[in-house]
């Protein structure tokens, strides 16, 4: 499989993050799956390397938008914001 040919992608209509197969023209989705669990879990895994008990990662998307990324642990027994 060619990966120049996968797109992921946040839909806004579902609110979950989307993994594609795109067609020769690159806009045509020919098949999609959610990947919101494992793109949220590799972004924590990434933002907490080295650091176990919470970190702050500024990043820059390709547009040039700027934003800081905080991860911390919680108790489970905490309920979700």
């Amino acid at each position: 499989m060619d990966l120049k040919k996968i797109r992921i992608d946040a839909s806004p209509l579902t609110n979950r993050i989307r993994i594609a197969r795109v067609g020769k023209d690159g806009t045509v989705a020919l098949d999609t799956r959610d990947a919101t669990g494992e793109c949220i879990g590799a972004v924590i895994e990434h933002v907490l390397h080295k650091a176990p008990k919470g970190a702050t990662l500024n990043v820059t998307r390709g547009d040039g938008m700027a934003y800081e990324l905080t991860v911390k642990p919680v108790d489970a027994a905490t309920p979700a914001a």
